[in-house]
């Protein structure tokens, strides 16, 4: 009997030890470097609040959200922590600027109201952030995404000339990889960014303005 339990306690001791090695095996495959580049689309909706033109009159302000298409290239390093868990620590661009859309700046007088229309675009886009993953095994990996992201803002109307915006905020995501052969793999990828309140750009506008955006990417990426 003690013989029985001896062999029973080494085996489950022995498949213990494969199921761990096996799920730091499925990590280590996703150690490393890596760069991927990949296209999609983003929703950029902007927001204001407050305003008055030439600290007298109030104003609002209506906008369409801008709907474009983006392409974008990552570069990151991914560790290999315990069991299936990885970590990676990656930064991203969207280059070049974005197609437009219209936004009015509607102004309240004794007089009536008076329309100021104009359009925006944004550019200049990136983001960093760290990656908590799951390798479902050596070839399929699920990640999270959380970090700091930044974007600029274009606006130009006949009224008010051209100007631009720095915002800033934080940028959420959910991700999937899955390896084609050797290091190559594909990806998916569908990010949340909020934006903070900045100062309207126009000398002749208070109030404040703030964007959110939601973006999503199919693409290739290489590990090294």
């Amino acid at each position: 009997m003690k013989k029985a339990k001896l062999l029973a306690g080494i085996v489950a001791t022995g498949v213990l030890s494969l199921g761990a090695s096996a799920s730091f095996a499925q990590s280590e495959a996703w150690k490393g470097f890596s760069v991927q580049a990949g296209v999609g689309v983003a929703d950029f909706s902007p927001g204001f609040s407050g305003g008055k033109y030439l600290n007298a009159y109030p104003y609002t302000a209506t906008k369409d959200d801008l709907v474009t298409a983006v392409g974008t290239v990552t570069a990151g390093y991914t560790f290999a922590l315990s069991g299936p868990w990885t970590l990676g620590i990656a930064a991203g661009i969207i280059p070049g600027t974005s197609s437009s859309a219209n936004y009015t700046v509607l102004i309240t007088t004794p007089l009536g109201v008076s329309q100021s229309p104009g359009t925006y675009s944004i550019s200049n886009s990136y983001s960093i952030s760290l990656q908590p993953g799951f390798a479902i095994d050596s070839e399929k990996l699920i990640y999270a995404k959380a970090g700091f992201t930044g974007t600029t803002a274009n606006t130009n109307s006949a009224a008010y000339g051209t100007a631009t915006s720095t915002l800033n905020g934080y940028v959420i995501g959910l991700g999937y990889k899955q390896i084609i052969t050797g290091g190559l793999y594909g990806y998916a990828e569908i990010n949340y960014a909020n934006y903070g309140n900045v100062n309207v750009p126009y000398s002749a506008l208070s109030g404040t303005i703030n964007a959110s955006a939601v973006d999503g990417y199919i693409g290739i990426g290489w590990r090294f």
